[in-house]
């Protein structure tokens, strides 16, 4: 892409928006029949070659559904699942798990007649067909729902999450079920605090036992970082409590069982000068605790680790965000040795400085890690995000995708590496115009980053821009473009790359074709630099914004 002694202009209107690009194999979007909020939580890549994601979908008739589809790897999708409780009501799908016995297993919330919401586990055949539906209550009628499922190498599906007790509020829970849907075992934990007890993630050890993480409320040490371990019983092996040093909460969001036999958490913590750290802990099988690594952003404020994965290289790797100085959130993954030491921090800041947050990790079969979540832009707003980076934490792409125009939220929740090599990230993705409000988001990712080339594409109505020529930095600029009538009011503004406006043009009435002459300076008639530069049209009430790369 590069050229001596001269600059390419590209204007590209951003849809999607890739920061540096690499191959996206499929986009895949759903839009419930309520056009209004469609999310996907969990996405896992099948043996049978093919993709499944769970989330939930509104429905005009049904409100809001438990949802699961099925893809195949070109993005062509197989089915759709919708579960509906008996109160037409909030049903949700948080974690899905690709049995040993070939049958999917998503858990979640439901809403029932007279239960509240019930913890819920749905097991589905890879056809789309219902093997069984599985609610549990509390015994307070409350809110019980399950957030994170495994499949356990004993042929029992595990699931976690929390359920209201008669007096004790939320209760940590977990819960086994056998292959048939058949209920196990019940586990509850109450805190002495009788308050908030909730498991986030599960993991099946290789050692034949449970291991269950989350958080929970004691009297003397308000919230807890919490890891229990039990037999496939249901019975108590251990529980292991973490308080920080300082006022503020602990919490683990994630769990990971190494193949050293030591198991990994990882949250934040309570600091006693930087509010709450990222956090690491590792714990051997009889629950001593190994060691526990926090970390403290340039920013001294909140730093959240929200996924962990261990590495087949025999490292840890854990996910999050970290308040950077002036940079706000940052995009954060650390890797670390199993003896609690760094091998390195990654961060990465979006150009608007504002929230960047990683969500999930997945260590590739090609030795990669890749992260999921969002970043902000100033094009853009909050774009559905993917990062790939190598062991030594060195980038190796930066992926960006946004459905709409300026300034609005799209989320990757969850990430997996397929057994084809490609990537799947789940999320949603939210569109301006009409087709829906939150659609539940799938987008499939090769893993090699290639050079972004030049393309021009057309732009939508109400305004279209025709041509820009030459460059503005070397000599007069024509900027045409059309109208949509010969009353419209048009705004062109320019921007730096740190979201500056430099220059501005108004035409209180304009002819549906018209032209602008530049001559390159900002409003002090100063001559601006080579870089990236933003070009914003407004039409009414409409804004419009386009990306101008200028490569030397």
């Amino acid at each position: 892409m590069k050229q001596k002694n001269m600059f390419i202009v590209m204007i590209m209107f951003l849809l999607p928006f890739i920061i540096f690009a690499q191959t996206e194999n499929w986009v895949y979007r759903y839009n419930g029949s309520a056009n209004d909020e469609d999310v996907a939580y969990s996405v896992v890549c099948g043996s049978d070659g093919n993709i499944y994601v769970a989330g939930k979908s509104l429905s005009m008739i049904t409100g809001m559904d438990f949802t699961v589809i099925s893809f195949k790897t070109t993005g062509d999708t197989n089915w759709i699942y919708k579960y509906d409780g008996p109160t037409e009501s909030e049903d949700i799908a948080y974690s899905i798990v690709y049995g040993l016995d070939g049958n999917i297993y998503v858990a979640g919330e439901g809403s029932g007649m007279g239960t509240g919401h019930d913890f819920m586990v749905i097991s589905l055949t890879t056809a789309g067909d219902t093997n069984w539906t599985y609610r549990y209550n509390g015994s307070a009628n409350g809110y019980d729902f399950a957030n994170s499922i495994v499949y356990g190498l004993d042929g029992y599906i595990y699931a976690a999450g929390h359920s209201v007790g008669e007096g004790t509020f939320y209760d940590f829970t977990v819960i086994s079920i056998d292959t048939t849907g058949a209920e196990n075992w019940v586990y509850t934990y109450n805190g002495t605090e009788n308050f908030y007890d909730v498991a986030h993630a599960i993991v099946y050890g290789l050692d034949g036992n449970i291991y269950a993480a989350g958080s929970c409320e004691e009297t003397l040490t308000p919230q807890d970082f919490i890891v229990i371990s039990l037999t496939t019983e249901g019975d108590t092996n251990w529980i292991y409590r973490y308080n920080g040093p300082g006022t503020a909460g602990n919490l683990a969001f994630s769990i990971v069982y190494g193949s050293d036999d030591n198991i990994y958490a990882a949250g934040f913590s309570a600091a006693i000068d930087t509010s709450v750290d990222f956090t690491v802990i590792s714990i051997d099988t009889t629950g001593t605790e190994n060691w526990v690594y926090t970390y403290n952003g340039p920013g001294n404020e909140e730093d959240f680790a929200y996924s962990i994965v261990y590495g087949s290289d025999g490292n840890i790797y854990a996910a999050g965000r970290s308040v950077g100085m002036g940079t706000s959130n940052d995009f954060m993954v650390i890797s670390l040795t199993t003896a609690g030491d760094t091998n390195w921090t990654y961060r990465y800041n979006g150009s608007a400085n504002h929230w960047d947050i990683a969500k999930s990790i997945v260590y590739g079969s090609d030795g990669n890690l890749y992260v999921a979540g969002y970043a902000s832009n100033l094009v853009t707003s909050k774009d559905f995000t993917v990062i790939s980076i190598d062991t030594t934490g060195a980038e190796n792409w930066v992926y960006g995708y946004s459905a709409a125009s300026s300034f609005y939220w799209d989320e990757a929740n969850s990430i997996a590496y397929g057994l084809d090599g490609n990537i799947y990230a789940a999320g949603y993705s939210i569109y301006s115009t009409g087709a829906g409000i939150w659609d539940f988001t799938v987008i499939s990712l090769g893993t090699v980053g290639v050079e972004e080339e030049t393309a021009l594409r057309p732009l939508p109505s109400p305004l279209r821009l025709l041509e820009v020529y030459p460059n503005p930095f070397s000599k007069m600029t024509h900027i045409k473009f059309q109208a949509p009538n010969s009353k419209s009011q048009v705004t062109m503004s320019l921007y730096d790359a740190a979201g500056r406006l430099v220059r501005q043009w108004d035409y209180p009435t304009i002819r549906q074709s018209d032209q602008i002459t530049w001559d390159g300076t900002d409003h002090a008639n100063r001559i601006l630099p080579a870089g990236v530069y933003f070009l914003e049209f407004q039409v009414g009430d409409y804004k419009e914004t386009r990306k101008l790369i200028l490569v030397r």
